[in-house]
């Protein structure tokens, strides 16, 4: 008899402690409706977790939703570098509640000067779809900062691929040739380093120190083997190694060359046989 008396009671007790589930709202739809407030500021840097997400429930009702890999935040110092957030971050914000959200971003900017700490930053939306499509495919990898800082200059600010993976190029022909995919480029042969920053706030010099990858090639007979680097002019810039007398056979060459110094622009290494033959002609870009 108890049994039956008690149920009534504890059933309602039961199924009454879960909240209601909210369904996630996308964070674009909710802000040009209103419904969310948001801004940013800058942590210092400009590569990893360096900036802070402020969002603001401004209805009378839950929201869940999410910042999304692809949104861009706005420098409010014009000199200093805009970042695209690359990772997505789930958020539920209570009615009128007011939560702050560090966020993986990288700079989209080169040539501007690094974020500081404390610096405004005003949320522009999702960033142009090739950006958009960068970071969500960067959110899902476990690439170095260095590395996807590359990435993202690749696509947003047109930098050389070459740059994607210096240390490593094969470890990193997935993100070279995605990049490539991404832009319509091909993928380069070699990997290209840079000299670090001079300038005082700076993070990228654009000074290439150095050129370097494997190169293959054959030989149906006997011969010499000379390789010269030329410019876009034809102009002989530097001879690699020394002549080698070599019979047939398939070869790699592993090749490392300094171009500090030199002129931007484009240029080729040639295989010649005997001075004459032309055994094999690649470009790369200073």
């Amino acid at each position: 008899m108890h049994t039956a008396f008690l149920l009534p009671h504890v059933l309602p007790f039961l199924f009454s402690g879960a909240p209601p589930t909210t369904e996630e709202v996308a964070l674009e739809h909710s802000v040009q409706s209103g419904a969310i407030t948001i801004s940013g500021e800058c942590l210092g840097g400009h590569t990893a977790e360096c900036i802070v997400v402020e969002l603001t429930n401004r209805t009378d009702q839950r929201i869940s939703t999410a910042i999304p890999a692809g949104w861009l935040m706005q420098n409010s110092d014009p000199d200093a570098q805009d970042l695209m957030i690359v990772d997505r971050r789930a958020i539920d914000l209570a009615p009128h509640e007011t939560r702050r959200v560090p966020c993986k971003a990288y700079c989209v900017e080169s040539s501007d000067s690094s974020p500081q700490a404390g610096v405004a930053l005003r949320s522009m939306g999702f960033a142009k779809p090739t950006w958009v499509k960068l970071a969500e495919h960067l959110e899902q990898g476990k690439e170095a900062e260095d590395d996807i800082q590359a990435a993202v200059w690749a696509v947003a600010d047109d930098h050389d691929i070459a740059a994607i993976g210096a240390d490593d190029v094969e470890a990193h022909l997935p993100l070279r040739q995605f990049v490539a995919d991404l832009t319509g480029r091909t993928v380069p042969w070699y990997a290209k380093r840079y000299a670090p920053p001079t300038e005082e706030g700076r993070v990228f010099s654009n000074a290439p120190t150095s050129v370097h990858g494997e190169i293959d090639f054959n030989l149906r007979t006997n011969g010499v083997v000379t390789v010269l680097v030329h410019n876009a002019r034809g102009q002989l810039m530097h001879t690699i190694g020394k002549d080698r007398y070599l019979g047939p056979g398939e070869y790699g060459m592993e090749v490392e060359l300094t171009v500090q110094g030199w002129p931007h622009g484009q240029y080729t290494i040639q295989f010649f046989l005997d001075d004459s033959q032309l055994l094999k002609r690649l470009p790369f870009e200073v």
